[in-house]
């Protein structure tokens, strides 16, 4: 999985459709940059606890939140749907930002509750995750936690093009080359 350091994906906004999103805040099955491998499942007890209601930050910083969001369990990873407000400074920002393809990586804010070490591997497996937030940020742990299209909440009429990256991801975890998934995921939406 070492050559699937970073997975492209194009960032949208229409005029006037606000600051709406959809990415993939945690990619599972993934070795993270601190060698860490978040489980399927990892979020359900703290999603039931707390409900699916989580507030965005600017790089992982409790003073600069920037929004909200809803996430979700899919088979790759973490989903989140939310929101960046346009009202606040550093909202107004970090869409800038992605718009110009500068930012697109997303991170957790979480307290691990359960996980294993995998001595063949090398790696910690993450059982349980209790969830605080999550991050829009330059450099995610989980490179292939990205922010997948902005400008969707607005009813802009945009496509929603997320399905296409959860297919993209789990392609990539079953072991299809990254530029194949990158080609096909490219072509699907011409």
């Amino acid at each position: 999985m070492n050559e699937m350091k970073h997975l492209l994906l194009e960032v949208k906004l229409a005029h006037g459709d606000g600051g709406g999103f959809e990415g993939i805040a945690s990619v599972y099955g993934n070795v993270d940059s601190y060698g860490d491998i978040v489980e399927p499942g990892a979020f359900s007890k703290s999603i039931k606890e707390r409900g699916s209601n989580v507030p965005i930050l600017w790089q992982h910083d409790a003073t600069k939140p920037i929004g909200s969001g809803q996430v979700f369990e899919t088979s790759a990873g973490l989903g989140i749907k939310g929101r960046i407000l346009d009202t606040v400074t550093q909202g107004r920002e970090a869409l800038a930002l992605l718009r110009a393809g500068v930012v697109k990586g997303l991170s957790i804010g979480y307290r691990t509750l359960k996980d294993e070490w995998d001595s063949t591997r090398k790696v910690k497996l993450l059982k349980e995750i209790k969830l605080y937030e999550v991050s829009v940020v330059t450099f995610p742990a989980n490179e292939l936690a990205t922010v997948g299209t902005v400008g969707l909440a607005g009813g802009s009429g945009k496509a929603d093009t997320s399905g296409d990256v959860l297919k993209a991801l789990r392609e990539i975890r079953d072991g299809q080359r990254l530029c194949d998934a990158l080609r096909e995921l490219r072509a699907g939406r011409r």
